[in-house]
């Protein structure tokens, strides 16, 4: 019983980590916009948040969250509050960064030269981190998965 029970767990995690979200857009955007060590420190961030994840299923906390409908509901809407800060932070990203593209483009079409900061936004290996920590341990999706175990 007990191996058909891990089996069709095995089975439930491989999906859910088969579907994109926000752990993976967050590692994406950290390589592409960041540094390779910020985008690994992000990683392992969400590494230890599913870890904690665990080890909350664990000790029972999560058996505690569950009983509990108005902690379970505070814990989800904590969650989706940060994902939505994230979206926020995502979509605001974006619109300057056509808006840079545009003035550049308007500068070339007049013939005068703009200057553009390419580099980096300068996060240090400890903020990829905290970010992956927070993205993983404040996402609704995974906290639902771990205190239904």
């Amino acid at each position: 019983m007990e191996l058909q029970l891990l089996l069709s767990l095995a089975i439930i995690h491989s999906v859910a980590l088969a579907s994109p979200g926000p752990d993976f857009a967050l590692v994406v955007k950290m390589a592409s916009q960041e540094s390779r060590a910020t985008a690994i420190a992000a990683a392992i961030g969400i590494s230890v948040a599913i870890l904690l994840h665990s080890l909350l299923s664990l000790t029972g906390v999560s058996v505690i969250i569950k009983s509990s409908q108005w902690l379970f509901i505070a814990v989800q809407l904590i969650g989706a509050s940060y994902l939505g800060w994230m979206g926020i932070g995502a979509v605001r990203s974006a619109m300057t960064h056509f808006q840079t593209k545009r003035a550049k483009k308007d500068a070339i079409e007049l013939g005068s030269t703009i200057t553009t900061n390419t580099a980096h936004n300068g996060l240090s290996i400890k903020q990829g981190f905290l970010r992956g920590l927070y993205t993983n341990l404040l996402n609704p999706k995974a906290m639902v998965f771990f205190i239904t175990l």
